[in-house]
């Protein structure tokens, strides 16, 4: 993590935002930082980002940041991906949030005004291949609910826990899609379970030994992975990131009165307490009632 004076850029863990559709950009404008006209200087942060990339990725564009001596840097990968960084005093670069001293993450905003932000996809449209995602269902009766979660995210063991009582009393039913990109463990982990031969009970002990202290599910990798499960969760993480962020957990339900279903993200353990009267998703991704 870099501080620098009222900003502090550092690494989003549960948080990453999808860049894409971004037009090249030409030539080297002059740039206002901090009510100072400055001309950026491109070859530093071309050179910074060929190095750091090993040669893979390319600069496309450079802006001003909130000093003088921190400069948004747009680079593309091999993939045709759009990275949003900040080069911080030319020598060093920051992929993630840059928080400013009023809260505001500055990246999103900026991602945003440079047209990097990939429009979600409409909520009854996530509702509808949610359902048909790999994942499996847990409760008897109830509600049915859709939630994205990631085996090593504490707040989706906080959520799963708290979920318990309504799963067990036939009030709520539960369609989990693992996906995993949280932690170098996560992919692995959220592909063992799917590919286990009962998806339900593996999640289970995951999340019966969760390790709190480090934020680990309690699932171990398998030696092997099964290169269709491995599809899946893949395909399962890419839905997440299509509802506009990457956030677990992510729920996806009905409440009375409302057509369309809602796509919450980043809940809290006592959401379940404030849901109303919740109804179910059909399979065309549209509120029964």
């Amino acid at each position: 993590m870099v501080a620098k004076r009222s900003f502090v850029v550092g690494i989003m863990v549960g948080v990453l935002a999808v860049f894409t559709g971004v037009n090249s950009w030409a030539g080297a404008p002059d740039v206002t930082v901090s009510g100072t006209k400055a001309n950026v200087n491109r070859f530093e942060a071309k050179t910074l980002v060929q190095s750091i990339s090993h040669g893979k990725m390319h600069l496309v564009k450079v802006f001003s940041g909130p000093e003088s001596n921190i400069v948004g840097v747009i680079a593309k990968a091999p993939t045709g991906q759009k990275v949003l960084a900040w080069m911080v005093d030319g020598k060093y670069m920051a992929i993630g949030a840059l928080i400013g001293a009023d809260g505001k993450n500055l990246s999103l905003l900026s991602a945003a005004e440079n047209g990097l932000m990939a429009k979600p996809l409409p909520a009854n449209i996530t509702a509808a291949r949610a359902l048909t995602a790999q994942g499996f269902t847990v409760g008897h009766a109830g509600p049915l609910m859709v939630v994205f979660m990631d085996p090593n995210c504490i707040y989706c063991n906080k959520f799963w826990d708290a979920a318990q009582a309504d799963i067990l009393a036939g009030k709520l039913r539960l369609k989990v899609i693992p996906v995993g990109f949280l932690k170098p463990t996560s992919l692995a982990k959220a592909t063992t379970i799917l590919q286990s031969a009962d998806p339900a009970t593996a999640w289970v002990h995951n999340e019966r030994r969760f390790q709190k202290n480090i934020e680990e599910g309690g699932e171990k990798p398998a030696l092997h992975l099964d290169p269709k499960a491995l599809v899946d969760v893949r395909a399962n993480t890419a839905l997440l990131g299509s509802t506009g962020e990457m956030v677990t957990p992510t729920l996806v339900y009905c409440q009375h009165g409302h057509k369309t279903p809602l796509v919450l993200h980043g809940i809290t353990p006592d959401f379940l307490n404030g849901l109303g009267a919740v109804v179910d998703l059909s399979p065309s991704g549209k509120c029964l009632g």
